[in-house]
This record gives structure tokens, C-alpha cells and sequence, in this order.
């Protein structure tokens, strides 16, 4: 279960279980959704492109869902802990 906290005028907690973790990586490496991810802006007026990812969503896949099973042996982990000068925290911690 991955733990994000912030803490702002108010403090709440979200927890993310690892299914639905797995369940956003298989979505996100779909052969639609990553045309998406990849593909440029052709609304923008900006001349800087977006680059595409070097690495294929078929390579990615497992090395995602590696990483995830991994990270439920190392629970407790913090992974990100970040304070803005406005005092808002945000924890993230598996």
C-alpha cells in the first residue's frame, strides 16, 4: 500500500493498494493510451516538440511491474518527503 500525506490547511491521507497500481500501469502501457502519451502537440504554438520515449511500452511493462512487486518488500520506505515555504507537506511512503 503506497501512503501519500499531505499536509496543507488540512491534513489528509490517500492510500493507493498495489493492484490498483498494477491495474494503472497495464492501462497506461496500452498500445492506444501510449500513442497518446507519446504522440506531439499539434495544438501547441510552441516550436519546442515533444520528444518520444526511447524506451517501447512492451520493454517497459515488466521492468513497471518488477519494480512494483519490490516495493512491497521494502514497505515503511519513504520515497518522496517535500515542505514549501507556505508550509504544505507532502509525504509519500510505501
Amino acid at each position: 500500500m503506497v501512503k501519500i500525506k499531505v499536509k496543507s490547511d488540512r491534513k489528509f491521507t490517500i492510500l493507493v493498494p498495489y493492484f490498483a497500481l498494477n491495474f494503472a500501469t497495464t492501462i497506461m502501457l496500452t498500445n492506444f493510451v501510449w500513442k497518446k502519451i507519446t504522440k506531439s502537440d499539434h495544438y501547441s504554438n510552441e516550436l519546442t516538440p515533444i520528444s518520444k520515449s526511447p524506451i517501447n511500452n512492451k520493454l517497459l511493462k515488466p521492468l513497471l511491474k518488477i519494480a512494483i512487486k519490490e516495493a512491497k518488500y521494502h514497505r515503511g520506505t519513504t520515497i518522496l518527503e517535500v515542505k514549501s515555504s507556505q508550509g504544505e507537506e507532502i509525504t509519500i511512503r510505501l
